[in-house]
């Protein structure tokens, strides 16, 4: 039944044989309507290829699809709107197709020779659970110190007690000590710190204030987020959030 009838029912409405191929590009740093924005009239216009958005975790998919007769011919009509899409976005891009966030970091270490590692608090190793599951991380990525509480951001991560007094617990000061502080004790050479509020009760600063170091051989900086106050999407928002500043480190854009 499936091959005599359902499959050749399905290739006549889809308007006969052919190939259906999709190509993702991967975009952080805009919003999912800033970028419909940007990309309105592709969206609104293109019959083959499609556009479409997709949203997950601070990321922003964009799916372009093409019908053709071949994976050749669908490429071809791929390629002008990916370079359209790409120049309209500039470096909000960060990958096209599978390749992952964590993927990239891990890989772009490599390429350096450098070592990661992770310094969380709010996100509890969420950070260090996204990199570890990549197979292979093993090669660029040595560990993670979750240090939730201020006594452990001291005594594990060197953080000076008089700045956590002065700052508190949710500043780019203390994230950035944590980053700081991780280098010697994971032996790595880039380290990502984390912390925050993510509720449900302030912690020091309003629910889904987050905030992200980024120590490298050459440089450290910080930045604050603030992300929906809420718990659960607040930290995975943060991941991702870490995950980019370490992208941008390593290539040499920061914020």
């Amino acid at each position: 039944m499936l091959e005599e009838e359902v499959i050749p029912f399905l290739v006549k409405e889809a308007g006969g044989l052919g190939v259906l191929t999709s190509r993702l590009i991967r975009c952080w740093g805009e919003s999912e309507s800033g970028i419909a924005e940007r990309l309105g009239d592709l969206f609104e216009t293109s019959t083959n290829p499609t556009v479409a958005f997709l949203a997950s975790a601070a990321e922003i998919k964009v799916r372009l699809t093409a019908r053709a007769g071949t994976g050749e011919e669908a490429a071809a009509l791929l390629d002008p709107l990916e370079g359209e899409v790409r120049r309209r976005l500039g470096r909000a891009v960060f990958a096209v197709g599978e390749e992952t966030i964590e993927g990239l970091v891990l890989r772009l270490c490599r390429e350096r020779g450098w070592k990661l590692g992770t310094a969380e608090s709010a996100t509890g190793g969420m950070v260090a659970q996204r990199v570890t599951s990549v197979p292979g991380a093993s090669e660029a990525f040595v560990g993670s110190i979750v240090a939730y509480t201020a006594a452990l951001k001291t005594s594990l991560l060197g953080v000076p007690a008089e700045v956590i007094a002065e700052e508190g617990v949710v500043s780019e000061e203390v994230a950035l000590a944590m980053a700081e502080g991780g280098a010697p004790g994971l032996g790595a050479d880039v380290v990502v710190a984390v912390t925050g509020s993510a509720g449900p009760e302030p912690g020091g600063a309003p629910v889904g204030t987050m905030v992200v170091a980024v120590r490298t051989p050459e440089r450290s900086a910080a930045r604050t987020f603030l992300m929906p106050p809420d718990r659960e999407r607040a930290r995975a928002f943060a991941s991702t959030a870490a995950l980019q500043a370490v992208r941008l480190a390593l290539t040499g854009e920061w914020w």
